[in-house]
């Protein structure tokens, strides 16, 4: 299955490249992982586009238990797979779209920013969920906001 997974990933990589009329150059492109803090710290980092091989890693769908050591075990809904010194690389989970997780070792980027700090949006300001709803429904936002007795 994870061989599988991997290899449809790198498909679907070349099939932009070719569908595209060379318009992107999939050979130049790159995995950009953005890594953060709670003080906002940031750093930038680059992979390249590829996964390492399907057939490196061990694959597993792990089982967590629930609550207390009587409970029945109960698997998680993610293919994972991991490295020689049982690192996770990578996870996919298959009951929540597709979702893929790729964890490469920031060693392994071929370049990273140096450490950066955002500004901060300014009190009061409106940004993403909340905003949005606000906009798709806003007779609903106002009701929501300005309950009437």
């Amino acid at each position: 299955m994870g061989e599988t997974l991997i290899e449809t990933v790198e498909n679907r990589h070349k099939s932009v490249d070719i569908s595209n009329n060379g318009l992107i150059d999939v050979s130049k492109s790159s995995y950009l992982i953005l890594l953060y803090n709670s003080t906002a710290t940031y750093k930038l980092y680059q992979f390249a586009l590829s996964f390492p091989s399907a057939k490196t890693l061990n694959w597993s769908i792990p089982i967590k238990l629930q609550g207390n050591a009587n409970a029945s075990p109960e698997h998680r809904k993610c293919l994972v797979a991991k490295d020689a010194s049982d690192e996770t690389v990578i996870e996919w989970y298959y009951g929540s779209g597709g979702q893929l997780k790729y964890y490469p070792l920031a060693k392994e980027a071929y370049w990273s920013s140096e450490i950066f700090h955002l500004e901060p949006l300014p009190i009061g300001t409106k940004h993403g969920v909340l905003r949005r709803v606000e906009e798709y429904f806003p007779k609903l936002w106002e009701e929501a906001n300005n309950p009437t007795n």
